[in-house]
């Protein structure tokens, strides 16, 4: 456990933290409740960062507007802290979606390439098809249904994701408009997908895409 009392430097990085609010008392003969909260903190193994808006002492900064300014900067880390983890485990969610969505995508390719084989060469006699005519008709109904490019733009797009989500520079426009992206790939992909089962799944991939879209509208 790290801890960064008031008007020391914050940790340029930090995987979770907590910020421990509440009244400082002004009177210097009143102990303050944080070194309790702390070893409370520690009996328990707690291993992120903890803001303490006060001295080691116990004491509330005599230069008050110093002190709210520390406090809000130690605030502002902490909840940016917290809506990364959830942007990454939103990016986690989407990735695998993607994934299942690419093996669903290759079955359904082998399944109707098959139907339509068993199909057409029912027909072959009545249409007068040869096999080359016929292994191109087959060729082009799969690829109506073929989302591979699709679901290239999408981890494309996620990967861009994330390293906005782990640099150090502001980012929110940015990580707005690759939002905007992957809904509309993933729109595209709904109107190809031939099958319920990819229908489904692109439905909640659609839905962890919007949630993305709303927790970003907070990053700077």
């Amino acid at each position: 456990m790290k801890t960064v009392y008031v008007f020391q430097p914050f940790p340029r990085t930090f995987h979770k933290s907590l910020y421990l609010a509440g009244p400082t008392p002004r009177d210097p003969t009143v102990p303050s409740w944080r070194p309790q909260a702390l070893h409370l903190l520690e009996s328990v193994a707690y291993d992120g960062v903890v803001f303490v808006p006060e001295s080691q002492e116990g004491q509330r900064s005599d230069v008050y507007e110093q002190h709210m300014d520390w406090e809000l900067e130690a605030m502002r880390r902490a909840e940016g802290e917290s809506l990364a983890r959830d942007l990454g485990s939103g990016i986690g969610d989407a990735a695998a979606a993607l994934e299942r969505l690419g093996v669903l995508s290759e079955a359904g390719k082998a399944e109707r390439r098959s139907a339509l084989c068993l199909r057409l060469r029912e027909l072959t006699g009545e249409l007068g098809l040869d096999d080359a005519r016929l292994y191109q008709e087959v060729v082009r109904q799969v690829e109506r249904g073929d989302v591979s490019e699709e679901l290239q733009r999408l981890r494309s797009h996620l990967r861009q994701f994330r390293e906005l989500l782990e640099s150090q520079e502001p980012a929110g426009k940015r990580l707005d408009f690759l939002t905007q992206e992957l809904m509309r790939e993933a729109n595209t992909l709904g109107s190809k997908s031939p099958s319920a089962t990819l229908v489904l799944e692109v439905v909640a991939l659609k839905d962890r895409i919007e949630r993305l879209r709303e927790q970003v509208q907070n990053v700077e």
